[in-house]
């Protein structure tokens, strides 16, 4: 079953090509992002991109795919004074008319605003599509890129949709681990508008522990406690396009990890002579970390002596939405593809993946190697190992998983499957 991507985008799937091109173009991208105060949304921001050549320049991203005029830069001006970014663009499809240029000249170079138009024509010029290119890659490994972080954007929000769904379906008084999980993702939205980095990777940690090992409580509840009934729903949220919510909130998780890791990044960078130790010297304490788990200042030193830090979340970014979270490490072609497209040398992969143990240690580590070579991160969810799937498939012109990953054919033709079955039903497939 192929799976064809549409001709013609409008709205939120177009709003999710941008956030693919962004990414591929060497931008770490936050999208979908909300400020509220109780119940009122006061901030929605379609994406926040950060160049990996320039970490702290973060840029505002405003998508639209109709009609756009003066009062959506005035809008994103007010958006870049009140979150303390600098820059913002308007991503445009429709082409401003003649009268509009002179003006939109002049408000953008008095302004930290920007207009970018991009076409779907522009997918054959992938590097002249109007963002600069932050990193360097091919024309061929770009466009396997786009198309899979595309594929992977818009079943995440359809995703999203259907946690959104059964939240409202579960009335006033839901159970309590359903309202720990709409409350999860409420503080996570919540985090990215802090205004320190710190204060951001803190709120991310306070969001966790009030709602530790999500999934596998929900699991319990939908089964009842029923090891067998549990086991069965394990599998369907793990390997099939079915329960949807809580492969979500399993991708939830992942970018709450990969945030902390940016913050921890940013904070660097915005205090270089900081101490990082978990128990630094007597004079030296440093309040903004103190109050941080200890795994955070032992991650903060595994950044500081990384050659290549400020590749780490972008990574991860990639190696989860784009690669499904797995590779072949005997595989030299399929070693060459991640190194390829996540920017990271080959002999560096295995040490990137071990950077989530330092932040994040678990039980038997996040990282796991199944019987037939594939080396893969837990708790991604079945539609981004299907996007992993994918694009192998088009790198090596496979017809069939087996052929070429021997014993591990099964598992990637579910995962393919899962991702057809939730993307069929919102576009036509052929």
């Amino acid at each position: 079953m192929t799976i064809k991507l549409p001709d013609d985008p409008k709205e939120y799937v177009y709003e999710d090509l941008i956030s693919a091109m962004l990414i591929a173009s060497g931008h770490y991208v936050e999208s979908r992002l909300r400020y509220r105060s109780g119940s009122a949304d006061l901030l929605e921001l379609d994406a926040v991109a950060t160049p990996i050549d320039d970490y702290l320049a973060r840029i505002i991203i405003e998508v639209k795919s109709g009609g756009w005029g003066f009062n959506d830069l005035f809008k994103l001006i007010g958006q870049t004074h009140y979150t303390g970014m600098h820059r913002a663009w308007l991503v445009h499809r429709k082409a401003a008319d003649a009268q509009k240029q002179e003006g939109l000249e002049e408000l953008c170079s008095n302004s930290a605003v920007d207009t970018r138009q991009f076409q779907m024509d522009d997918l054959n010029d992938v590097q002249g599509m109007g963002f600069p290119m932050a990193r360097t890659i091919s024309d061929g490994n770009l466009h396997l890129l786009v198309e899979a972080l595309w594929w992977s954007r818009i079943a995440d929000r359809i995703a999203q949709k259907r946690c959104v769904d059964w939240w409202k379906s579960e009335g006033k008084n839901p159970p309590e681990v359903v309202s720990a999980s709409r409350d999860y993702s409420f503080a996570v939205e919540q985090s990215m508008f802090k205004p320190k980095p710190a204060s951001r990777a803190n709120a991310l940690y306070d969001a966790y522990k009030d709602a530790p090992n999500l999934v596998n409580a929900i699991l319990e509840h939908m089964s009842g406690g029923d090891a067998t009934k549990t086991l069965a729903l394990r599998k369907q949220t793990w390997n099939t396009h079915e329960r949807l919510p809580l492969q979500y909130l399993m991708t939830l998780g992942n970018r709450s990890r990969l945030a902390i890791i940016k913050n921890a990044l940013d904070h660097l960078l915005e205090n270089p002579d900081e101490a990082t130790e978990a128990q630094p010297a007597w004079g030296k304490v440093t309040w903004t970390l103190i109050f941080l788990p200890s795994n955070f200042s032992k991650g903060l030193e595994a950044l500081k002596s990384a050659p290549n830090a400020h590749m780490v979340a972008y990574f991860f970014q990639v190696f989860t939405e784009a690669l499904g979270g797995f590779y072949f490490p005997d595989d030299p072609d399929d070693v060459e593809l991640v190194s390829n497209l996540t920017g990271v040398a080959a002999g560096e992969i295995a040490t990137m993946l071990d950077l989530l143990d330092t932040f994040f240690p678990i039980n038997n580590g996040w990282v796991q190697t199944g019987k037939h070579g594939m080396v893969m991160l837990k708790a991604v969810p079945a539609y981004m190992r299907g996007a992993g799937c994918c694009v192998r498939s088009r790198a090596f012109a496979i017809d069939k998983y087996e052929d070429r990953f021997k014993g591990n054919g099964w598992h990637m033709g579910k995962w393919h499957n899962a991702l057809y079955e939730i993307l069929r039903k919102d576009w036509e497939t052929a």
